[in-house]
């Protein structure tokens, strides 16, 4: 079939257009979409150094066909005995870029005693400095370039300066970079000119920081403003009193950032004195108040503006001294809380040891641990009561007393304590009088376990029987025996265990078993007492004897 001209110059024309719809969409998708490589070689000599591309690790040398993005980039190549080598390269997109190198190696010294002294020495002030942030001057000799400076001046191959110098130099180019993206020319310029101290042999750092000069310096007139704006803030913080960090928007940094700007200025001559002046007095004020941690700051801030001032050292040096001894103090009192923590913890675990002791039946446990645990907390109403309780079980009753006693001394109102006390001095002691006071007492608080109200009625009751009956025991009672024939005189005995009468006249003496009595009868003046098989009639000669004898045969 056969096209006509017509319809051939449509076919042509939409193949046309579809193959430039195509080409541009893998023309836009090689340049835009697709991210943009290049491949990066290097060789050192010698080999065996390791390479970083913008601080990330790649690899050890020789290095053959990295891939690494497009751009320019900084690679450093790192080798211990030889110097550091920094370079600038440009990776183009799709292009090998080589790099052969030659290392420089760190001629090894033999150091003096005398400078490894100096040597250590700076290391300490280069780890001061690094926690102060006084990295540059100000003050000339009493910053970290200075102190890296000098240690490298003794000792070339030093890994502590070379690093720190090295770290120094990669955070001051993100500083860079970062102000750079801010638009903020005038700190990018500060920024490359630490850089440059840094690292003075780097000539991209200077291409860059003369770059940034001739730019600052075309827009001077901004830069007198923004000198002007310093300034005036700077009287604004000395009539607040921010003199220095922590407090923000302080004249110390402020005075710091207006230097870098116009370091010939004298109006930040003049506000350095200035400052100092109001930092010394700040620091006597904040002494007398004993604010430590205020005066330090303050007389540290001074001595960033006059480091070679011995007045403010030595003040410098008392305040830390303070400051050790107040932190020590601390220490001193964590410890000790600490100690104090450990004890109560002790004195808890064995409160609850012997209780549980007690609870289980090892009464001897139970006093070991008890007593631990009042040596501790002090001996309150709750262990002297179960060391008491257990001295009972162990059949000790003397200790047990003197255990119960101390429960009452913590507290007087305990009514299991009383209840014991009283149980002691009625079959202990024999102390009928105590036994009934302890008793009573436990009945007016309210009784305790295992000593209801009733039980403490009857033990009261039992009580002053007992009392009666040793009262009885004691004395025998004068009576007259009165008989079918006649009477006699003789003594009445009663114990707990007998009813006796004694007598010289004839045979009319007995012995009786209290439990074979059947029938008491009280008289005027006597009484008549009924026994299985016979009965006696006696006259009392004393009356208060009869009474006696009539509580008595009350028995509970």
């Amino acid at each position: 079939m056969r096209l006509s001209g017509k319809w051939r110059w449509l076919l042509g024309t939409f193949t046309l257009i579809a193959f430039g719809m195509i080409a541009f969409t893998t023309a836009y998708w090689v340049i835009t979409v697709k991210p943009r490589f290049g491949v990066l070689s290097a060789r050192t000599d010698p080999p065996g150094a390791e390479v970083f591309v913008d601080g990330q690790k790649i690899g050890v040398t020789p290095i053959e066909d990295r891939q690494v993005p497009a751009g320019p980039r900084h690679v450093r190549l790192l080798k211990e005995g030889y110097f550091d080598l920094d370079r600038r390269v440009t990776i183009l997109s799709g292009i090998k870029t080589p790099m052969r190198e030659t290392l420089e190696p760190i001629i090894q010294v033999q150091l003096t005693p005398e400078e490894i002294r100096r040597v250590g020495e700076m290391i300490r002030k280069i780890q001061l400095t690094l926690t102060e942030k006084i990295y540059f001057p100000p003050p000339e000799d009493y910053n970290t370039l200075y102190f890296c400076r000098q240690i490298l001046g003794l000792d070339p191959g030093n890994q502590f300066a070379r690093q720190t110098l090295r770290q120094l130099a990669d955070d001051l180019r993100e500083q860079a970079r970062q102000a750079f993206a801010r638009g903020d020319l005038v700190e990018a310029e500060k920024i490359l000119s630490d850089l440059a101290r840094v690292e003075p042999q780097d000539s991209e750092t200077a291409t860059q920081l003369d770059d940034v000069r001739q730019k600052v310096q075309q827009t001077q007139a901004a830069r007198q403003s923004q000198i002007g704006t310093l300034t005036k803030n700077i009287d604004e913080a000395f009539t607040a009193g921010r003199l220095c960090p922590p407090q923000p928007n302080n004249a110390l940094d402020l005075l710091r950032e207006l230097s870098q700007i116009d370091p010939r200025s004298r109006y930040v001559r003049g506000a350095r004195l200035k400052l100092k002046d109001r930092l010394s007095e700040r620091a006597a004020r904040l002494t007398t108040q004993e604010d430590w941690n205020g005066a330090k700051a303050a007389l540290a801030a001074a001595l960033q503006i006059t480091p070679n001032d011995a007045d403010l050292s030595e003040r410098l040096v008392q305040v830390n001294k303070k400051l050790d001894q107040i932190a020590q103090a601390e220490q001193e009192k964590l410890r000790r809380q600490e100690q104090e923590r450990q004890r109560i913890a002790r004195g808890l675990e064995s409160r609850r040891n012997g209780l549980a002791a007690y609870r289980n039946g090892n009464y001897e446990r139970a006093i070991e641990e008890l007593r631990q645990a009042g040596d501790i907390q002090g001996f309150d109403e709750e262990i002297c009561y179960f060391i008491g309780a257990s001295y009972l079980e162990l059949r000790q009753p003397e200790r047990a007393l003197t255990s119960f006693h101390d429960a009452l001394a913590a507290n007087p109102n305990n009514p299991s304590a009383h209840a014991q006390l009283g149980l002691l001095y009625l079959n202990q002691r024999k102390d009928f009088a105590r036994a009934e006071e302890h008793f009573l007492r436990a009945q007016a608080l309210g009784g305790a376990a295992g000593f209801d109200k009733n039980r403490l009625a009857q033990l009261i009751r039992e009580t002053r029987y007992q009392a009666l009956l040793a009262k009885a025991s004691a004395t025998p009672i004068a009576v007259e025996h009165r008989h079918t024939f006649g009477s006699c005189q003789g003594t009445l005995l009663f114990t707990g265990t007998r009813v006796e009468y004694r007598t010289k006249e004839g045979d009319h003496g007995f012995i009786r078993q209290p439990g074979n009595l059947k029938n008491v009868t009280f008289k005027d003046d006597g009484l008549e007492m009924r026994f299985d098989d016979k009965k006696y009639n006696f006259r009392f000669k004393n009356r208060e004897d009869l009474q006696l004898v009539r509580e008595l045969l009350k028995k509970p």
